[in-house]
């Protein structure tokens, strides 16, 4: 019989077999999980698309985002670029783009979204999206203002304007020759845009013909007819020159650059702007002109004639007064209250075109004549204009300042400076219609100041 000893070794090298088998069992199963756990690691955290990635048909798994995404993007270039729409209009024809009409993919977020699904951190639920089939399409889509923007840049590029009728006024004979109108064509944006989305919603490319289905004619502003019923004459103004050789130079050089002059409607006609500061560089001569209240020999000396004669037409002409300067003194060339003075930096004659035509000026010295004429749309309705000048105070005359000199004979008197009457004058433009006043329209009330003059008287009783 075995010996209890025996027994109790027996049992102690079995229980260390059935130990060590568990250990192995034990270090094996760890082995295993460890391995499975690296490996699964392997795969969710792999720089890569997860295995059965499909975006637009194309296989990217395995593959890293910058090959994924250069894939997919090859074969959705392939299928951007049959998207070509040929628009022709007025014998010019672009073919647009896909990128041209505005139409661009969600592809890039779309990858962005497959390649990350399966590295959410998550270790097993990241493993079973590795192996979980992925299939994504991207979507077209359309920027409508992009599209607008360049299919309207180019049909008005190719829309035909009209052609105005034109007026030429010849100055030295004071007539108009005319050249016709002609209508234009014009597309209309939305109409064409809306038939390239409508073709893009039907993947149908077919060429687009801009006809009149989609056009309309552009007429012009006005017509030959229409210039020659509104170049009439409106306004005249004549004026006496003197017969100062230096004075008339001057005046004529005035007339010169007003003459054959157009200003267009709403524009603003400046004598300073125009002319630029008088000089004898540009043949601007020495007259009497005045400056300060004294009568000065100066560069430019008479032009304010022109300036005068111009203004008082213009009221006739019904233009817009934008600015006026009146003389120290009333001039003698025209009524009192519408004469216009001119200083280069300080004092202009503006005049605005306020009506729907071109004016026309015509102006010219002739044997010491000053006229100015005006043409252009006639007043409306038979409407007839006159301007009225109304000295509404008069103020007398100081006494003249009294100066001895020894330079006169004893008694003998010579004026230096007349004494002259103040006067406040309101000018207003009258609208008549069949003899009846339909409307007013204060110009200017003018203050002329009365000037105290001086009187010399000779003192010397040597002077004979």
């Amino acid at each position: 019989m075995e010996t209890r000893k025996a027994m109790r070794a027996r049992e102690v090298h079995t229980g260390a077999m059935v130990s060590g088998a568990v250990a192995t069992i034990a270090v094996t199963c760890s082995l295993i999980l460890f391995g499975a756990f690296l490996g699964m690691r392997r795969v969710a955290e792999a720089e890569a698309f997860a295995p059965g990635t499909q975006i637009d048909g194309v296989a990217v798994g395995g593959l890293s985002f910058a090959e994924g995404k250069r894939s997919v993007q090859q074969a959705l270039d392939a299928q951007l670029s049959d998207i070509q729409i040929p628009l022709s209009y007025n014998g010019a024809t672009k073919v647009f783009t896909a990128e041209e009409l505005g139409i661009s993919t969600n592809v890039e977020a779309l990858l962005g979204q497959a390649y990350s699904r399966n590295k959410s951190g998550e270790l097993l639920a990241d493993f079973d999206l590795s192996h979980a089939a992925y299939t994504a399409r991207s979507e077209l889509i359309l920027d409508e203002g992009r599209m607008a923007a360049a299919i309207e840049a180019f049909l008005r590029a190719n829309d035909i304007p009209a052609v105005e009728a034109f007026a030429s006024f010849d100055p030295a004979t004071r007539t108009f020759s005319y050249a016709p109108e002609s209508r234009g064509m014009q597309a209309d944006a939305q109409k064409v845009i809306n038939a390239v989305k409508a073709q893009l919603v039907q993947a149908d490319y077919r060429a687009i013909q801009v006809d009149g289905r989609y056009t309309q004619p552009v007429k012009p502003s006005y017509t030959q007819a229409d210039l020659q019923r509104n170049t009439a004459l409106i306004g005249v103004c004549v004026t006496m020159a003197t017969d100062d050789e230096n004075r008339n130079a001057n005046i004529r050089l005035m007339c010169e650059a007003v003459d054959g002059l157009v200003i267009a409607p709403g524009e603003i006609l400046s004598l300073n702007e125009l002319v630029g500061q008088r000089t004898e560089a540009k043949g601007f001569r020495t007259a009497g002109s005045i400056v300060d209240g004294q009568l000065t020999d100066t560069i430019g000396g008479g032009i304010c004639q022109l300036a005068g004669t111009l203004y008082n037409a213009a009221l006739l002409a019904d233009m817009e007064i934008v600015e006026r300067v009146h003389h120290t003194w009333p001039s003698e060339y025209l009524p009192i209250g519408l004469d216009a003075t001119l200083n280069w930096d300080n004092k202009d004659l503006k005049l605005k075109n306020r009506s729907s035509y071109p004016i026309y000026i015509s102006a010219r010295l002739e044997d010491l004549t000053v006229t100015v004429q005006i043409y252009g749309e006639p007043p409306a309705d038979g409407i007839e204009i006159d301007v009225d000048n109304q000295i509404i105070k008069e103020i007398e005359a100081p006494e003249p300042e009294v100066i001895y000199t020894n330079k006169l004979m004893a008694g003998a008197e010579r004026v230096k400076v007349r004494s002259r009457k103040g006067y406040e004058v309101v000018v207003t433009r009258l609208y008549w219609k069949d003899g009846e006043l339909v409307g007013t329209e204060m110009i200017a009330k003018d203050h002329f100041r009365a000037m105290r003059g001086t009187t010399l008287v000779g003192t010397d009783d040597t002077i004979k």
